[in-house]
């Protein structure tokens, strides 16, 4: 009986990924499946096969060649489906496996084979097509940028009960590169706006709230550290120099547009009210408060969006972030600023608030009014 009450408990579960886990390390736990084993030839066959007993995360993984490309009327197809199945797509920008040829995935202004003259059309957007379904998860990633946010996609995609979708940047050997250097372009590749970082859940417009989350609120640096860094942009530079300021040039307008509208988009409505009056220089009216937060392990984000929670039950307003992804030199705008810090290491301060700090040490007094 105790046996059948745990069975009925992870039939009741098997499509809620966190709650049959946890039926499952209570079956564990408590042994009664190695003690029932030889009590049944159905159960031994559970017995035998309890490696499968917990839920499983299936996985499609391939290149941008296939997602962009050649497989892209099948992805679109699962895509349609809703079935609960992750995808895993490697954008490497490129036909990575048969020489580096251009693919819709690669940008304007690259050179690759058979486009020496660098590629004239802008880069396919794959998560706005996903997204467009509704009830698809949608996340874009980038490991040597944020690992957090990376491993909270992964996560949230494997939890999720229908069909989800990662795209996660890779740098290739084809573009020009040292591949000691992956982590650096993957970083420097994000701050310049070059690839954004965000998770679509649908399941958080069930509960009334916006289900685009941008990782990547800010452009921090210029586009031109990014191309410069890497061959493929390189090559064009120096063969057909005003080619390239044209292609690349387009390029750098694309990334600020594309930014704008993810922007648009992760707002709620009295945000982006605030953003659009901000925009005409027109007056925000309207007490809120401004969480910033500096977090290495996570442990701090998730705080922030705890106290963001508990603000907003409150009927209070805010906006929570990380301190890099807010410009310091915009303080003074601001009536009621929080700073939650978790240091790491020996008191070291996190990675994502760096730039603040630095920024805020190298003001100087009556630089912002206070």
């Amino acid at each position: 009986p105790e046996l059948l009450t745990y069975l009925k408990k992870w039939i009741k579960t098997y499509d809620n990924f966190v709650a049959n886990n946890a039926i499952c390390d209570e079956i564990d736990s408590c042994g009664i499946l190695t003690e029932c084993q030889q009590d049944h030839p159905l159960i031994y066959n559970i017995y035998k096969q309890r490696d499968m007993f917990r839920p499983q995360s299936q996985w499609l993984i391939g290149g941008d060649g296939w997602a962009y490309d050649i497989g892209q009327a099948g992805l679109d197809h699962i895509l349609s489906k809703g079935e609960n199945i992750n995808i895993l797509i490697l954008d490497t920008e490129i036909y990575s496996n048969t020489g580096g040829q251009s693919s819709k995935a690669s940008v304007a202004g690259q050179v690759t084979k058979f486009e020496s003259l660098g590629k004239t059309r802008q880069k396919k957007e794959l998560g706005a097509t996903a997204m467009a379904y509704g009830d698809v998860y949608v996340a874009s990633v980038s490991l040597g940028a944020d690992y957090n946010q990376s491993v909270k996609a992964f996560k949230e995609a494997a939890e999720y009960p229908g069909t989800s979708v990662i795209m996660a940047y890779s740098p290739c050997i084809d573009w020009g590169i040292d591949t000691k250097d992956m982590a650096d372009i993957q970083r420097v590749a994000v701050e310049t706006g070059y690839w954004e970082l965000y998770r679509y859940d649908p399941r958080l417009e069930m509960k009334g709230q916006n289900p685009m989350q941008l990782d990547s609120r800010r452009i921090k640096k210029p586009i031109k550290k990014y191309l410069e860094s890497e061959n493929r942009f390189r090559q064009l530079q120096r063969q057909h120099k005003e080619r390239a300021e044209e292609l690349q040039g387009s390029l750098e307008d694309w990334i600020v547009g594309r930014h704008d509208k993810l922007l648009r988009q992760s707002m709620d409505d009295l945000e982006l009210l605030d953003f659009l009056k901000e925009q005409l220089g027109e007056d925000v009216s309207g007490d809120k408060i401004l969480l910033l937060y500096g977090s290495e392990t996570g442990n701090a984000a998730e705080f922030a969006q705890i106290v963001s929670a508990d603000l907003q039950k409150r009927g209070i307003r805010v906006k929570a972030m990380a301190c890099d992804d807010y410009d310091a030199n915009d303080l003074y705008k601001e009536k009621t600023v929080i700073f939650l810090m978790a240091t790491c290491g020996q008191g070291e301060l996190p990675g994502n608030c760096k730039d603040m700090y630095q920024s805020l040490l190298n003001m100087e007094p009556g630089d912002i009014d206070l």
